[in-house]
Formats: C-alpha cells, sequence, structure tokens
C-alpha cells in the first residue's frame, strides 16, 4: 500500500508530528493492517503523547507486538491526560501485568 509506505517515510523524516500517526493509524484500520514495526518507536510516543485517543492506538499497537513497556508508556499517557478514562487505566494495568 502505497500511502503506508510515505507516512512511513514522514514519520522518518518528522517523527514528532502527531499528525502522521493519526493518519497511519487510520488508514492501518481501514486496511485491516497492523501499524509498521518501523514507526512503533519513542519518538512515536513522544509525538502522541499530547493526544489520549492517539495514545491509546499507539498502545494498541505496541500491544500487538508484546512492545509491553512502550505499551505502558503510551496508556499512561492517555490515562495522565484523561484520568477518568476506565479503558486506559484497564489497559494500562494490563500492561504492567504483561511486562513482568
Amino acid at each position: 500500500m502505497q500511502a503506508l509506505k510515505r507516512l512511513e517515510r514522514l514519520a522518518a523524516e518528522h517523527p514528532y508530528f502527531p499528525g502522521t500517526y493519526e493518519m497511519l493509524f487510520r488508514i492501518c484500520a481501514d486496511a485491516n493492517t497492523p501499524v509498521p514495526e518501523s514507526v512503533l518507536t519513542g519518538n512515536a510516543l513522544i509525538a502522541c503523547s499530547e493526544n489520549a485517543e492517539l495514545s491509546m492506538q499507539l498502545g494498541e499497537a505496541f500491544a500487538e507486538k508484546s512492545l509491553w513497556l512502550n505499551a505502558i508508556g503510551a496508556y499512561g499517557f492517555a490515562a495522565a491526560l484523561e484520568p477518568r478514562n476506565k479503558e486506559a487505566l484497564e489497559r494500562h494495568a494490563e500492561a504492567i501485568k504483561r511486562a513482568k
């Protein structure tokens, strides 16, 4: 999928731009394709850290690859941004359990 490849390149060139990850997550969801591992980085955590929804999507992508420490970070950002977000709190706790 050409759009996905372009977004991977964009994420590599501008790793802190959250719009790239938003588009990438949407395209992957629409195509029922996993998020490419090449974009599952600490830079992605920072880029998505001010948006609870993006952080949740990133946490899910990390969890699908069993990258539990990164999933903890992503879900933690989501929970910090939205302390009443029960799903974020539950996923954060689950990621902590799986990381052990």
